[in-house]
């Protein structure tokens, strides 16, 4: 359901290998993973879907949106803030798209980051399906920035292909610069 909305949503093509994604609106560039379909979203600014054909409902969404008071401190998520973001981030998933999708969504694990050069925090989730023809999802969200812009990347994946499908986000973090 989540991938049918997003193709929707998207114009896309399949990735080049080592070939940057480049937004000069809001200034950032990111590797997208080989296998992955990249696509901007339509009518939102800053937006990027990818979408791995491969696996049924595996989308990545990355997000960067102006916000005049987002500076990098330098310093890791605290656990305190952790926390914070855990429940906020939960409130956005319980009541955005992926609500219709996944009834409850619980914190299983959250830990300070890093994307580019800059701190971040990560959250996973534990995402229960709304309907028993679908399996129980993970949500993985990183979020953090620098220089006046919110960056998030936000996983989408079915359990049991997590594990294999994380290292994604990994690479696009590692490469994620705002320029």
């Amino acid at each position: 359901m989540v991938l049918a909305l997003l193709a929707l949503a998207v114009s896309s093509g399949t990735c080049q290998a080592a070939q940057p994604y480049r937004d000069l609106i809001l200034g950032f560039q990111f590797v997208p993973p080989p296998g992955w379909e990249l696509g901007e979203v339509r009518g939102k600014l800053g937006e990027v879907a990818l979408v791995y054909p491969a696996v049924r409902g595996a989308v990545i969404l990355l997000t960067v949106r102006a916000n005049a008071r987002q500076k990098d401190d330098g310093k890791p998520a605290t656990p305190a803030q952790l926390v914070e973001i855990g429940r906020l981030y939960q409130q956005r998933l319980e009541r955005g798209q992926l609500g219709n999708t996944y009834r409850t969504f619980r914190l299983l694990d959250s830990a300070p980051g890093y994307m580019g050069n800059f701190n971040t925090a990560e959250l996973l989730f534990r995402a229960q399906p709304a309907r028993r023809s679908l399996t129980e999802g993970r949500i993985f969200v990183t979020v953090g920035g620098d220089m006046g812009r919110l960056v998030t990347i936000l996983l989408v994946t079915p359990e049991p292909l997590f594990a294999r499908l994380k290292p994604a986000v990994d690479a696009i973090a590692r490469s994620f610069a705002l320029l």
